[in-house]
């Protein structure tokens, strides 16, 4: 009798505590949701958005892409060798590169970002939440008020003190949804110094038009300065929306990322022939994303301030195969590299085939090819 009401007894106790539980479970509950309301009402009274942008908003259009703010166990491996030379093309994202995106922004690999290939590296905003004012100026846009909308990749470079000017080298696109100054860019060095383009002497990127898939910008930067020791570099962009929010949404995409030891250009010359030793007139050489001049009656040619370095010179004519000749350009200097044209020469046996067939009669023979040309 004393076993069954002492189980009683505890089964009571339990169930009191439960309802206990459950009041206060309720009472938090509560509590949360009351903070959530407030919370957003505070938020929306800070952000400035347009009517087309309500309606969006109304119309239940939510970030396909939300992140929680840059908490990602990413450990990136430092750039150690050179030249370093990123595309992308993996599909994934490379181990150099430690995306670091804010609350309401993201970082990733897309089809979007690829420069006339399949994949480049994408940074995008999320909703309107955190953007507040629209900024018309480069402190506005990076204010630390807007951190949330910061779509970050970290890059560590440890230079190794070759010989030459240590330079990065990248494709640079930005879309935009409602409002052009809803997307911007920029490089920061250490996280701080912003750094100047030596193609366009600017030091931020904003969109200008709507993007297309065309609009790339090729951005050059010399990193000499900090040659001496291990140092970071920032990709940022500062972007309202996520990319395909309205329009193409607002972004920035980043492709054939480059980081190299550049040496003073030297001059490179000398003949094209063919296999047996003859002087071939107007044949075209050059090195690709250079430049490219005709060889005179005599065979000569003459590159004049092509990079230095290891190089991959091409030679061609009509009649010859295209030739490619590994060769290094001696910095500051003059280069000798004759090159030899091969052409092909086809045999074809035999030459001519003449058969009488009847009808639903077929019949099958062969032809012979044999390339006897250099």
């Amino acid at each position: 009798m004393k076993k069954t009401t002492l189980k009683l007894f505890i089964n009571q106790k339990l169930f009191d505590l439960m309802k206990t539980f459950t009041r206060i479970s309720i009472l938090v509950l509560v509590m949360l949701i009351s903070s959530a309301v407030v919370f957003a009402q505070n938020n929306a009274s800070k952000t400035t958005i347009s009517q087309e942008e309500l309606k969006m908003m109304q119309e239940n259009k939510v970030n396909p892409f939300p992140n929680a703010g840059g908490d990602q166990d990413f450990l990136a491996t430092p750039i150690t060798s050179f030249p370093y030379f990123q595309n992308f093309e993996s599909g994934s994202m490379p181990p150099e590169f430690d995306p670091q995106p804010g609350a309401q922004a993201g970082v990733r690999i897309s089809a979007t970002g690829g420069y006339s290939s399949d994949w480049g590296l994408l940074s995008e905003g999320g909703s309107s939440t955190g953007w507040g004012s629209t900024p018309y100026s480069y402190a506005a846009a990076f204010d630390p008020s807007k951190a949330s909308h910061f779509g970050t990749t970290v890059i560590d470079v440890v230079p190794n003190g070759s010989p030459g000017t240590l330079k990065l080298q990248f494709q640079l696109g930005i879309g935009y949804s409602f409002n052009s100054n809803y997307s911007w860019f920029r490089v920061l060095l250490d996280g701080s110094t912003a750094l100047t383009d030596l193609n366009t002497g600017n030091y931020y990127w904003k969109a200008t038009t709507h993007w297309t898939g065309s609009q790339w910008v090729e951005l050059e930067f010399d990193l000499s300065a900090y040659d001496g020791a291990p140092f970071s570099l920032s990709l940022q962009s500062s972007c309202k929306y996520y990319e395909g929010y309205y329009n193409e949404g607002d972004f920035a995409v980043i492709d054939n990322v480059k980081v190299w030891y550049e040496l003073p250009p030297g001059d490179l010359e000398g003949y094209v022939m063919n296999g047996g030793g003859l002087s071939i007139g107007g044949a075209t050489v050059g090195i690709e994303e250079f430049g490219s001049t005709t060889t005179d009656a005599t065979g000569y040619y003459m590159l004049a301030g092509a990079p230095g370095g290891n190089q991959t010179v091409y030679a061609w004519k009509q009649g010859y195969n295209l030739v490619y000749q590994p060769t290094y350009v001696a910095p500051a200097s003059l280069t000798q590299q004759d090159i030899i044209l091969t052409a092909p020469t086809m045999f074809i046996s035999p030459t001519f085939h003449e058969y009488t067939l009847n009808p639903e009669e077929y019949f099958t023979t062969q032809t012979g090819i044999i390339n006897t040309g250099d």
